[in-house]
């Protein structure tokens, strides 16, 4: 399980250090540099995270967070399912 989290922490770009970004003699693309899909998704959520809480008068919205967060947490479920299944058919 090192494996996958170490993947998918390289995915996110949470590393400081170039050489963590090569796992088993892989490049692992950090998909969050500038200009990247998931950057520029990313920054339209916060965007509209922004207005939403502008809208309602307020730093921060609860369920605004919470919606995030269990999105976060579906995207990591599917990108660790996938690893696997990636993993289990490349063996075929």
């Amino acid at each position: 399980m090192k494996l996958v989290e170490n993947v998918y922490e390289a995915v996110l770009g949470v590393y400081a250090d170039e050489g963590d970004y090569v796992i088993q003699n892989v490049r692992i693309q950090n998909e969050f540099e500038e200009g990247k899909t998931s950057c520029e998704a990313y920054k339209r959520v916060y965007d509209a995270n922004r207005r939403l809480c502008e809208r309602l008068g307020v730093d921060e919205d609860p369920d605004v967070e919470s919606i995030i967060n269990y999105m976060f947490d579906i995207t990591r479920t599917v990108a660790e399912k996938m690893f696997a299944y990636g993993a289990a058919l490349g063996e075929n």
